[in-house]
């Protein structure tokens, strides 16, 4: 997001997550959109999928995403791949990323869950 003010402030923040109930992390990033509006740009270094999910929901809602040049995304979310090295997350039309994160990041969860499942079936035939 460009900062109408170049003498505008940039505060740094290295995992906010740490500590936060998820509920609190998703809030985060409208915590964030809110104070970044009073002319504050924010750099965020996160692991957080709840503060990434946020703020790709309030992308959609606020229509940053489909009215680009007149309402631009504040966002913009960068993934520092292992053996590609950093690239910019954009945004589809829909509001989904035009290239996914690395393996172990948004898939973790669900293979999670599946081994889950697969380990109470085990049980349950016992």
């Amino acid at each position: 997001k460009k900062i109408k003010n170049k003498n505008a402030p940039t505060v740094l923040i290295e995992e906010p997550e740490l500590n936060l109930h998820p509920e609190l992390q998703s809030k985060l990033s409208d915590f964030l959109l809110l104070v970044s509006s009073k002319n504050v740009q924010f750099l965020v270094e996160t692991h957080s999928e709840y503060i990434i999910r946020k703020a790709q929901l309030i992308s959609i809602k606020e229509g940053f995403i489909q009215k680009n040049e007149l309402n631009p995304n504040p966002f913009k979310i960068f993934y520092f791949h292992k053996k590609d090295g950093p690239y910019e997350m954009k945004f589809t039309s829909q509001g989904r990323f035009e290239r996914d994160f690395g393996p172990g990041f948004y898939d973790e969860a669900a293979k999670t869950s599946m081994q889950i499942v697969k380990e109470g079936r085990k049980i349950a035939v016992e």
